[in-house]
């Protein structure tokens, strides 16, 4: 796709979408809106070629590591790059390294190291027409002050196709993480529409916080891994006994469980190989659609998510996002939040209020054997750009 718009008409439209609007008349605003999307959707847009390439080999090396490794990918929801943009008013919309993302859901920690270790080797032999690792981040080892858990990597799409040549230098970003490390973030997820709290990006009410913060610790020891900040290991499940009772977190999440219901906008017809599906959560109805396109009619599927973001562009209780995945079962375990099932999330709760205080010691030894075992130091932290520290957030 040859580029239409100049990085500095991108990095503008970026720049309506983090200003003010409050400032400029509605009629204005609706005015300017439509170019300005229109930039940002071709910005995103362009982003597709590289991050189906990175999601192939990603799934390759994943499932040779797990068979029921769960692989997905997307292109960033128009909400969450405004909502970074607004946040992070130094970052140019050109900079942002997540637009394009996809992620690899593997049974244990121990598998996500392993298929870290796959890129550690292929970067050091990597071709120079072949996507380049250029960052890691490592919020396993050391988890963000929320509880959040998952190895960051960034990968830069390089390429020897004149076809593709305006894709190159682009970015994308991949998230491996574990079972239950999923579980939880998912759950917060889930939990931040049904309570109306930003909790995935750090806000909310504290009671709430504390409890995703102790629930990332009692995983934390369940997985032989360094706690979250802030947190004790000697009171981690009677704490998350009271504050379950207090905010009455089984009945929230089991009171919703089973009562979303799933439209297909087309006939019910077999999954190919790898299929896209547009999904539209109402997080008020408890409704979730979805509309399933063959991987070769991705221009058709861009197009209708565009029109689907525009039309509930000022409506912070509906969620529009394009994921590609192999199968109506992988996007269902890729993105529980869609269809609010935090059943395996209820169960760790349950399992952690049952320990009540017996909390059993936790020697320091545990926490990084398997890490050295594949040759990774657990304070590694390395980027090429600058200022690779400020490129990311949940």
């Amino acid at each position: 796709m040859p580029r239409k718009f100049s990085k500095g008409a991108i990095d503008r439209a970026g720049n309506f979408f983090r200003a003010d609007d409050s400032q400029i008349d509605a009629r204005d605003w609706f005015e300017m809106f439509d170019p300005a999307y229109e930039a940002l959707s071709h910005w995103r847009t362009l982003h597709a070629h590289p991050l189906r390439v990175v999601t192939n080999t990603l799934k390759s090396r994943a499932t040779s590591i797990a068979s029921s490794a769960i692989v997905a990918q997307r292109l960033k929801r128009f909400a969450s790059v405004s909502s970074k943009l607004l946040k992070r008013p130094e970052m140019a919309l050109t900079r942002m390294q997540d637009i394009a993302g996809c992620r690899a859901v593997l049974p244990s920690v121990d598998d996500v190291y392993r298929l870290k270790r796959t890129y550690d080797l292929y970067a050091a032999r990597s071709r120079p027409t072949s996507p380049d690792l250029v960052g890691l981040r490592d919020y396993i080892m050391q988890p963000k002050p929320d509880g959040y858990r998952s190895l960051h990597l960034v990968m830069k799409y390089r390429t020897s196709n004149d076809r593709f040549s305006d894709c190159a230098g682009l970015r994308v970003e991949i998230q491996i993480r574990s079972k239950l490390q999923h579980v939880w973030a998912m759950a917060v997820e889930t939990a931040s529409s049904l309570t109306g709290q930003a909790l995935k990006a750090g806000e909310g009410r504290e009671p709430w916080k504390e409890f995703f913060r102790l629930m990332s610790t009692a995983i934390a020891i369940k997985e032989n891994l360094p706690i979250v900040a802030g947190t004790d290991e000697g009171s981690v499940y009677r704490k998350i006994r009271r504050l379950a009772r207090q905010l009455k977190v089984i009945l929230v999440f089991d009171g919703m469980g089973g009562t979303v219901d799933l439209f297909s906008t087309e006939d019910a017809r077999p999954a190919h190989r790898q299929d896209l599906y547009l999904l539209t959560f109402d997080a008020r109805e408890q409704k979730t659609y979805y509309h399933m396109f063959r991987s070769d009619r991705f221009d058709d599927a861009v197009a209708a998510y565009g029109t689907a973001e525009r039309s509930h562009v000022n409506d912070p209780d509906v969620h529009v996002v394009l994921v590609e995945v192999g199968s109506l079962r992988d996007l269902r375990a890729a993105y529980p939040s869609y269809f609010s099932d935090a059943s395996q999330f209820t169960d760790l709760v349950r399992e952690f209020c049952n320990l009540g205080s017996s909390s059993r010691p936790f020697r320091s030894d545990d926490r990084a054997v398997f890490p050295v075992e594949y040759g990774y130091d657990p304070g590694e932290t390395w980027n090429v750009d600058d200022d690779w520290p400020d490129k990311y957030s949940q």
